[in-house]
């Protein structure tokens, strides 16, 4: 997985902003280091820049700062589509659909996520999945603690 491209999903940038030593923070800190090569598009850039205003968020009292400071910080680094095309609308959460748009988009094999529609997307055991997973099959879906152990291995 060495610098191969790959796109984190809203919730690790939240968790690696409250916890940088947590495993979504770890897998930030691979972006740093040059070991993956991490897609932007402007979804995603705002849905980051949301988060200190995010009611779920606001027992950490995150300053809008950091997350700013954040994505300054990884946008030299990242691949940047600005508006990947639609190609993908997520049956259960359209809201996901940017994530599947992005990684398609800048060629990424994994998204990295802990939201459980995302992940459900590479469950045969979900029937909705299955349109995805025939027109994606190179497309993972995987935690950031599967992300982490596979990069260790690599």
């Amino acid at each position: 997985m060495n610098s191969a491209p790959v796109v984190f999903d809203c919730n690790v940038y939240a968790q690696a902003l409250i916890n940088p030593r947590g495993p979504a923070g770890e897998c930030v800190e691979a972006a740093f280091d040059g070991k993956v090569l991490v897609c932007l598009s402007r979804f995603v850039v705002n849905e980051v820049r949301k988060l200190p205003g995010n009611p779920t968020m606001a027992r950490f009292r995150m300053p809008l700062e950091r997350a700013d400071q954040l994505l300054a910080k990884l946008s030299p680094l990242a691949v940047f589509i600005e508006a990947p095309p639609v190609v993908f609308e997520h049956p259960i959460d359209p809201k996901d659909g940017p994530y599947i748009d992005l990684a398609v988009a800048a060629g990424a094999a994994v998204i990295t996520s802990r939201d459980k529609h995302l992940l459900n997307l590479t469950n045969p055991a979900k029937s909705w999945s299955a349109d995805f997973r025939a027109r994606f099959p190179w497309l993972r879906v995987m935690s950031p603690e599967a992300f982490l152990r596979e990069l260790r291995y690599q």
